[in-house]
């Protein structure tokens, strides 16, 4: 009895830790956490781990709850960890994730063969970690960036006028005719969007920076949802200090713009074109060269 409530609380322990040792880095990923590094090295770096971690157990708990339980309770863990949300995401998340998804997959495989007695054991974990490491010198956030925008590194192919209405706190209409003649920043959010919070520092910076060049207008475009409360999208705002403006959007002028993933940062130049889709620090380095070719 007292063997089985010890296999138990490992298998159990096995199954927490693996858990959250890839729950982190997919919210990582999906932008919940910033932690200052690109989405490749957190890729690798999960691939590292589970590898490591996988062959760790294998070779501590093989003879106590066997290979079978070992890999089995690792696989549910990392089941019960990406599933629920893929699911019940679009595909285009889906696809998002694939790479990072096969990272583990591939960890799981080195660090079994890892675990093997065998002379050449590193040679199989070596070459299961290729993928992993062409992902971190960039194919991986270029594959993310290309998924949620629709480009590689933000300027759009297809330079176009997309007609829309938005509302401001007044809730006078901000439309393509208010303001023509201008550089424009959009950065597209809703309320229950964590990344979108961790992203509005630095949109306040830029705004701040900005603020006075009467070239330059930033707006964050609300997206509404079932459970916003009316004026919600400005209040909250307001209520964390931010003074950048808000407009209120809609999801047809959402469609229009064709914005499948938040935050996402549009520009439009002074004819209203859509000259850029993906990521703020990108978006400031092409204002900043629109502003020196004016001048």
């Amino acid at each position: 009895m007292k063997k089985y409530l010890i296999n138990s609380l490992i298998i159990f322990l096995l199954f927490l830790v693996t858990f959250i040792s890839v729950l982190i880095p997919n919210l990582i990923l999906d932008g919940v956490f910033d932690i200052g590094i690109s989405k490749g090295i957190v890729l690798l770096a999960a691939f590292i781990v589970i590898a490591l971690f996988s062959g760790a157990v294998l070779i501590k708990l093989e003879n106590r709850i066997g290979r079978f339980g070992v890999l089995t309770t690792i696989i549910l863990a990392v089941l019960f960890s990406i599933l629920p949300k893929a699911l019940n995401s679009t595909l285009t998340y889906s696809l998002k994730f694939a790479p990072y998804y096969l990272s583990i997959i591939l960890g799981i495989a080195a660090g079994y063969f890892y675990a093997q007695k065998e002379q050449q054991k590193l040679k199989t974990p070596i070459l299961l970690a290729i993928f992993p490491i062409i992902m971190s010198i960039g194919i991986y956030s270029l594959w993310i960036h290309k998924i949620e925008y629709g480009n590689w590194k933000g300027e759009t192919t297809e330079q176009k006028i997309v007609p829309f209405e938005l509302i401001n706190k007044a809730q006078e209409v901000v439309n393509n005719e208010s303001l023509k003649g201008k550089i424009i920043l959009f950065d597209f959010w809703f309320i229950s969007c964590p990344p979108c919070w961790v992203k509005f520092p630095d949109v306040q910076l830029l705004y701040d920076k900005y603020q006075s060049n009467p070239l330059v207008e930033i707006y964050a475009v609300n997206r509404p949802m079932p459970q916003d409360k009316p004026y919600e999208l400005f209040s909250r705002i307001e209520e964390r200090g931010y003074t950048f403006p808000v407009l209120q959007g809609n999801q047809k002028v959402i469609d229009a713009l064709n914005v499948n993933s938040y935050p996402t940062v549009m520009l439009l130049n002074q004819k209203g074109e859509i000259i850029f889709m993906g990521e703020l620090e990108d978006a400031e380095k092409k204002i900043e060269t629109i502003l020196e070719s004016i001048e």
